[in-house]
């Protein structure tokens, strides 16, 4: 009997498994140094990485001597396939990242050794990548993969850090200083529509959205669409009380519009309403305005 249809399944179900192996790595606790806890891939990944290293030097040296008719077609697959092993190899072997309560300490060859505060940090998540990252203004974006040991635990040290830092994403919607807010972002909507047809820039809004755990958060995403009735986005804030029960982007009514915001080229601000308020918020509490939102408060230009 010819078993040759199984080969493809059987192939799927190692690689399966050997996926699910690897992102094990992300519940172990973070090696500890001193008093920071440190990101690292584990021996599995590394030998992995090792792995395809070989593989793409195999695949780069086959597509060096493919059919003239076949060979843009191998030379694309081999380079796609090269620039993903190179950056596997970059993160696996070449970069240090660890953190404790104050700061990041982040080191690499292309970005150098910093020491980083938290209060610099912003946390984004690519759909592309399935990964979240840490933006810097000293380093850029810092990957963070479920598959380094200590990503469960960088995942709950960052709701606790964004709870306590930001505090803003969980609001007090009873305050006036919110409601009056919200009140102005909603009135201002003709002036989004023109600065959405002028194509000033991207347009990010903020809007209601209930985590799988049942609670709302408030949350900036980027405007895609808007009609009479509803506006469309996506989510760029990482929440805090866990993912949202459904993913995006988002369609919802106007009436659940709480904010707009737009940044001008000449890098004044329209909008943002709410940011100030939660900013006046923030400080009344005794909490850390993150620096980039303490740096927005002088170019808001709507009053």
């Amino acid at each position: 009997m010819d078993f040759d249809f199984l080969r493809p399944i059987i192939s799927g179900l190692i690689g399966g498994f050997v996926v699910f192996l690897l992102a094990r790595a992300g519940r172990k606790a973070a090696p500890r140094s001193r008093d920071a806890r440190v990101l690292s891939y584990g021996p599995g990944f590394q030998i992995v990485v090792a792995a395809l290293v070989a593989g793409a030097a195999l695949m780069t040296y086959a597509a060096a001597y493919a059919r003239p008719s076949q060979a843009v077609l191998a030379a694309g697959v081999a380079g796609l396939f090269v620039a993903l092993t190179a950056f596997l190899a970059y993160q696996a072997f070449f970069v240090f990242f660890a953190y404790d309560d104050r700061y990041i300490y982040y080191r690499s060859p292309l970005a150098g050794s910093h020491t980083i505060p938290w209060s610099d940090v912003e946390v984004g998540f690519s759909r592309p990548m399935q990964s979240f990252y840490l933006r810097t203004p000293q380093v850029g974006r810092i990957w963070c993969s479920n598959m380094l040991r200590g990503y469960e635990e960088l995942g709950e040290f960052l709701s606790q850090k964004i709870e306590q830092a930001y505090g803003m994403t969980q609001v007090d919607t009873s305050s006036a200083l919110w409601s009056e807010a919200v009140a102005k972002a909603r009135a201002s909507t003709p002036l989004l529509r023109q600065l959405m047809a002028a194509k000033v820039g991207p347009v990010a809004v903020k809007y209601p959205l209930t985590s799988v755990n049942g609670e709302t958060e408030h949350v900036w995403g980027e405007l895609l669409d808007m009609d009479e009735t509803s506006f469309r986005a996506t989510l760029e804030t990482l929440l805090v009380a866990g993912p949202p029960k459904t993913d995006g982007p988002y369609r919802l009514p106007l009436s659940e519009l709480e904010d707009w915001l737009v940044t001008m080229p000449d890098g004044a601000i329209r909008g943002g309403y709410t940011t100030r308020a939660e900013i006046v918020l923030a400080r009344r509490a005794g909490r850390l305005v993150p620096r980039h939102v303490a740096a927005m408060a002088d170019r808001f230009v709507d009053a």
